[in-house]
């Protein structure tokens, strides 16, 4: 578990860099990871790859719980939890089980579950889980069901705070030289994007190309 300067100062983890080498682009742990395993099919590391490795992140401080990514979900919470404010916690259900939301510290009403935002998931959205075991949140295991109630655009709700809270960082004068708001704030819409687009049934190598090939949206 890094501290959270280090978090924040680490180098930008673009979509090029997750396929390129995730261990490298990985090095550095989010203060919210007590450690992540990169695990490659077959077992051994290819570069350039089409077939993500799956990362394993514990997630917690004193409660620890076990969950799975590809390698741009990973990278997406990598980037949006590096803004001051923003967090990964546990919440527990009270038998035993536990799930990984999205904090926004100033705004504790908005908090998430990260699988509604990696889904981005609609009001009327249900979002559960359907590999095995059930916290594997790779995007062919992630499923909207048709919820009881009304909830909330969950990606959209915390892609707004992002950027108001890498705006306010960016005029605080205390974000890292390397970074601008609308840097940062593009690379984690197109890791958003490859997300989405793996989720559709991209390899990540096709995933990287139509991220890259998309005009800026800042």
């Amino acid at each position: 578990m890094a501290s959270t300067l280090e978090h924040q100062n680490s180098p930008l983890i673009t979509p090029k860099r997750v396929v390129a080498a995730p261990e490298e682009a990985f090095t550095i742990l989010p203060s919210w990871a007590r450690l992540i395993e990169v695990l490659h099919p077959g077992g051994t590391a290819t570069a350039w790859s089409a077939i993500a490795p799956t990362i394993i992140v514990v997630v917690g401080r004193t409660q620890l719980a076990d969950a799975g990514f590809s390698s741009f979900q990973y990278a997406a919470l990598y980037e949006l939890t590096r803004i001051p404010g923003i967090g990964v916690a546990l919440n527990g259900d009270g038998k035993g089980r536990f799930y990984a939301r999205i904090t926004i510290q100033d705004a504790p009403e908005d908090l998430t579950t990260v699988s509604r935002f990696l889904s981005d998931a609609g009001p009327y959205d249900q979002i559960r889980t359907t590999g095995t075991p059930s916290s594997d949140m790779r995007g062919d295991n992630l499923e909207a069901l048709p919820a009881s109630r009304r909830g909330k655009y969950a990606r959209s709700i915390v892609l707004h705070h992002a950027k108001r809270l890498a705006t306010a960082w960016e005029e605080r004068g205390d974000m890292p030289e390397h970074l601008t708001s609308s840097t940062y704030l593009e690379n984690l819409r197109r890791l958003l994007r490859a997300v989405d687009a793996e989720a559709a049934g991209a390899d990540q190598i096709e995933a990287l190309r139509q991220v890259e090939h998309e005009p800026s949206a800042v």
